[in-house]
């Protein structure tokens, strides 16, 4: 693996962003945000705005390093075990490691905040990605809002059940997260980019 590129990418998992959405939940989306104020792998604590794309199927996820540095560097995530791998297209090398995924952008737009475990109240809705999404306040979550924020506010397109925008605090933090969604596709035979890179076969955790 390039050791830039890991310096880059190890730094932590990201607790941006599980559940069911009520429309198209068993499609896969390609999702192209910008996300800041993030800790975790590809993010490296960076104060800068850094794009990503992100997969979404149900119970996978993957996420694609974007900036510079990180090209060809992106994590699969299984959601139930909370299993994730570092993978280096370039080396075709995995690296597993524990991680949290990116499920919890998909809600029940009619209850966003059950899976959160918080209450919220409506608040103005905001045009985002082209869709009108309808924004929601949220207190006291612990690390369960989104990014791991126990406190903020998200937008949901009600149409497809997910969240294309928020911007949160974490418990004891000054500084905001925020994560906006620039565009959403459904994508069709998306299963390769679910499967670890052939030297890994070996792996149990193959998908």
């Amino acid at each position: 693996m390039k050791p830039s590129a890991l310096r880059l990418a190890t730094a932590g998992l990201a607790l941006i962003l599980a559940g069911a959405g009520p429309a198209g939940a068993g499609e896969v989306l390609r999702i192209k945000a910008i996300v800041e104020g993030q800790e975790g792998v590809g993010f490296a604590g960076s104060p800068r705005p850094i794009p990503v794309t992100l997969h979404l199927k149900p119970g996978m996820s993957r996420v694609d390093f974007n900036q510079r540095g990180a090209e060809g560097i992106y994590m699969l995530i299984d959601e139930q075990a909370r299993q994730g791998w570092l993978i280096d297209a370039g080396q075709s090398a995995a690296r597993p490691l524990q991680a949290r995924g990116f499920a919890e952008l998909r809600v029940d737009p009619r209850q966003p905040c059950e899976n959160f475990g918080v209450r919220c109240r409506p608040i103005p809705s905001k045009v985002i990605a082209g869709v009108r999404a309808k924004g929601w306040r949220y207190l006291d979550a612990g690390q369960r809002g989104p990014g791991g924020t126990a406190r903020g506010e998200f937008w949901v397109d009600e149409a497809r059940g997910l969240i294309l925008g928020y911007q949160g605090y974490r418990s004891g933090r000054s500084r905001a997260c925020r994560m906006q969604v620039m565009s959403v596709a459904a994508v069709e035979d998306a299963a390769s980019l679910f499967e670890l890179p052939d030297a890994a076969e070996g792996s149990d955790a193959r998908h």
